[in-house]
């Protein structure tokens, strides 16, 4: 058992953690996507993912507080479904979901920046694409060269951004128009179904508080007690805002502004001034989060290769820490950010994310009896999650079929790797 070291963490501390990562950049790109296929309705995809993440969450909680690794996701993979194919397809699509979110979350800088600097509407192809583009490529550079003066200030980003959410949230639900938040204003029972996977993205960074375990003392009872209180103090948050946001600006102007509604939904409460302090939020958020998956996909990478579930050539340093594997990243991320529309990179992370989370559940069910876990609850999480997995897939392949025939691709590129890989070990 890979233990870590350094000063223990308190319970709150963890929790901190654990909310920090999940109200990052999922909430301020995903909430107008949601919005314009669930309508007011919104709040209502929020609180069923909500459950799905706290079923997840549970497995994920059990098999960190038995299995402490900076290796996370690849680790409880390799202990649950063994060092094979299996394991090594899903460890390189957590890799790939790493890749495919920082695109998005990119995206989602880029239109706020196009919007407060540029005036436009978020939704263009010249600067909201140029300003995601330079934030990859100038984060990229930091990661390599020192990620430590960034890791600085997470914490301060943190802070603030929770702030400015819960202070927007309080005054907007203030002064909510109930007429805007009925059921005539709600989406189609499958408009909200297939908003499910972007709901459930939004609570997908609870696996950050992986890394955390190693420094927690009673890490057994400790990290549970985190993911249970940090999911349900977020799924606080999501519906607030999801209430406040629908509750203050009608249909019609959510799905003009959708990639950037948070912001806009500011302005009538704190006129310009708000939309100014919630873009800026949503800049900080963004780029914190791009900065986290770069630094993630180096380490996830690293661990990889480790097992055998990349090529050798994957982690040869071209410069510094940056070897080939991430300059390959890189590339992809730049594609994806210049060539796609971001509700369609959202669609293709939410698959991602949700058959990485599936993989998780069949591996604590697995190692159940070294983890202590109800293999009921196991289960329960299991279905629940996989249903949505169904709606979701069921509904882009007649709205949106690009993003699935993307993720088939993927998921095929993943395993043919590692049967490649298993034939030369």
């Amino acid at each position: 058992m890979e233990q870590q070291t350094g000063q223990a963490l308190s319970l709150w501390s963890v929790v901190a953690l654990g909310v920090g990562s999940m109200v990052g950049a999922g909430i301020f790109a995903l909430l107008g996507l949601v919005g314009a296929k669930a309508g007011s309705a919104a709040w209502i995809s929020f609180l069923v993912s909500g459950v799905v993440a706290l079923l997840a969450g549970y497995s994920y909680a059990k098999l960190i507080a038995t299995f402490p690794s900076s290796g996370g996701i690849v680790e409880f993979l390799a202990r649950g479904l063994g060092n094979g194919v299996a394991a090594g397809t899903f460890s390189l699509l957590y890799y790939v979901t790493l890749v495919i979110g920082s695109a998005m979350v990119a995206k989602a800088f880029g239109a706020y920046a196009d919007r407060l600097l540029f005036s436009g509407d978020g939704q263009g192809f010249v600067w909201a694409d140029a300003c995601a583009s330079l934030l990859v490529i100038v984060l990229a550079v930091v990661n390599v060269v020192s990620v430590s003066s960034v890791g600085r200030i997470e914490t301060l980003i943190v802070a603030v951004k929770l702030a400015i959410l819960a202070i927007f949230m309080m005054a907007a639900l203030s002064v909510v128009k109930p007429a805007l938040l009925a059921p005539e204003n709600y989406g189609s029972p499958r408009g909200i179904a297939d908003t499910l996977g972007l709901t459930f993205l939004a609570y997908a960074g609870f696996g950050i508080m992986a890394n955390a375990a190693g420094n927690v003392r009673d890490a057994r009872r400790t990290v549970p007690r985190a993911f249970f209180i940090a999911i349900a103090i977020v799924m606080v948050l999501y519906l607030g805002l999801a209430v406040a946001v629908f509750g203050s600006l009608p249909l019609p102007l959510v799905e003009h502004y959708k990639e950037t509604v948070l912001a806009e939904a500011a302005r009538p409460l704190f006129g310009n001034a708000g939309f100014v302090v919630m873009s800026l939020a949503a800049l900080l958020s963004t780029a914190s989060a791009v900065n986290s998956n770069l630094f993630g996909e180096m380490n996830v990478a690293y661990h990889q290769a480790q097992l055998g579930q990349l090529p050798e050539a994957f982690n040869r340093k071209l410069w510094n820490t940056a070897a080939q594997g991430f300059a390959l990243s890189l590339i992809i991320i730049l594609l994806m950010i210049n060539f796609m529309h971001l509700s369609s990179i959202a669609a293709l992370t939410s698959l991602s994310f949700i058959l990485c989370y599936l993989a998780v559940h069949a591996a604590h069910y697995r190692t159940a009896r070294q983890t202590g876990g109800s293999r009921v609850l196991i289960a329960l999480g299991f279905v629940s999650l996989a249903a949505v997995f169904v709606m979701v897939l069921a509904g882009m392949v007649v709205s949106s079929p690009v993003p699935v025939i993307m993720f088939g691709f993927f998921v095929l590129i993943c395993a043919g790797l590692q049967l490649l890989l298993k034939r030369e070990r």
